[in-house]
């Protein structure tokens, strides 16, 4: 093979990866990859969403962090504006962050996941990713009501679901607005408060490729991984309870 030929077979292996049906295959284009190129990092990531245990995923994906800090070591401290976005070749160290950051709030490593969340904001402003709305439902579980704060200030103007209940949250523990913000979040899914408030929450479809906007499988996402913050604000849910009754009447 010439050499200068070895990246495009090496982007061919990862993209049919990417694309493979099933696990077996696609941890064995992902290796001949990583066998090419050792410095593949979406290789590293692949084989980490195809691992079995929580262990093997996250040495995966910090192997594939340590890759991209190393590729991409003069622009992670200070990073050029838009850069990490609109330079494609960045992407896969974006998604191990992003990948990592999941399993470490999923198996309770929080400060880190929310670290992380945090890191990946600050190289991606424009957060093409959505990181923000896992921000903003992780830091109220941690007490960082200023980074919350800070949050909704960068990105006021918001119309997404995320959005909207992580800053009606915000106003019902800060006692102002709390009504108002509700309305303004439930013109855009009405289906959250049911989901938020149900005894037995429905699990997310996670088969799902795509997700309405003001869906209840929306809803059903936004309380998966946000009914946790509305829980940490002791009078959060009550609140809720009762503003709903209140619009019933």
């Amino acid at each position: 093979m010439n050499e200068r030929d070895l990246p495009n077979v090496v982007d061919d292996l990862l993209d049919q990866a990417w694309e493979a049906l099933g696990p077996t295959e696609r941890c064995g284009l992902a290796r001949q990859a990583l066998t090419l190129d050792p410095g593949a990092i979406d290789g590293y990531v692949i084989l980490a969403l195809c691992a079995e245990t929580d262990a093997e995923r996250i040495a995966l994906l910090r192997e594939a962090i340590h890759r991209g800090k190393t590729l991409w070591r003069e622009y992670v401290g200070r990073p050029p504006r838009d850069f990490f976005w609109a330079h494609l070749e960045t992407r896969p160290f974006m998604r191990a962050l992003h990948n990592l950051a999941l399993v470490l709030w999923a198996r309770g490593d929080r400060e880190e996941a929310a670290r992380l969340a945090d890191r990946m904001l600050r190289l991606n402003p424009n957060d093409n990713q959505g990181i923000r709305y896992l921000a903003l439902a992780w830091h109220p579980v941690l007490s960082n009501w200023s980074r919350v704060e800070k949050l909704l200030r960068k990105y006021r103007g918001e119309v997404r679901t995320e959005y909207l209940y992580a800053y009606c949250l915000d106003c019902v523990r800060r006692g102002v607005g709390a009504d108002e913000a509700l309305d303004a979040a439930m013109a855009v899914n009405p289906h959250v408060p049911a989901m938020l408030l149900s005894p037995s929450p429905p699990l997310f479809d996670q088969t799902l490729t795509s997700v309405a906007y003001g869906s209840e499988e929306e809803a059903a996402a936004y309380a998966e991984f946000g009914l946790e913050a509305w829980a940490s604000v002791p009078t959060a849910l009550g609140w809720l309870r009762s503003a709903i009754r209140r619009k019933r009447k």
